[in-house]
C-alpha cells in the first residue's frame, strides 16, 4: 500500500533519507490505525475519517506545495508517531484492542 507513494515523492525531489522517515511514520500510522479500527468495532468509517484528518492536518499546517516533506518535519512528526505507536503496542501487549472471539 505505501509503495505507491514513493514514486510521487521521488518525482517532486524528496531525498531518500526523508522517504525513510516517511516509511517509519507510515508503519507507526498503520499500528495506530489498526488499534483505532479494532477499538472502534471494526469501523471502516473511523479509518476513512482518521486518514482524511491526517491529510487535512498536513495541508492546514503546511499549506505550501511540498512543505510537509521538509526533513525536520519528517524527523519530529514521524518519531512522535512511532513513539505513540510503541506506547500503544506496549499498553495493549501487542493485541491493539483486538479481542478474539469464541473458537
Amino acid at each position: 500500500w505505501w509503495l505507491g507513494h514513493l514514486p510521487s515523492m521521488a518525482a517532486i525531489g524528496v531525498p531518500a533519507s526523508d522517504m525513510a522517515w516517511w516509511i517509519l511514520g507510515a508503519l507507526g500510522l498503520r499500528i495506530l490505525m489498526t488499534w483505532l479500527y479494532n477499538g472502534a468495532g471494526a469501523s471502516l468509517f473511523a479509518m476513512v475519517l482518521f486518514h482524511a484528518l491526517i491529510n487535512l492536518s498536513r495541508i492546514t499546517i503546511f499549506p505550501s506545495i511540498g512543505a510537509h516533506y521538509v526533513g525536520a518535519y519528517q524527523a519530529v512528526a514521524y518519531l512522535l508517531v512511532a513513539a505513540i505507536a510503541g506506547i500503544i503496542l506496549w499498553a495493549t501487549r501487542g493485541w491493539l484492542a483486538w479481542k478474539p472471539g469464541p473458537a
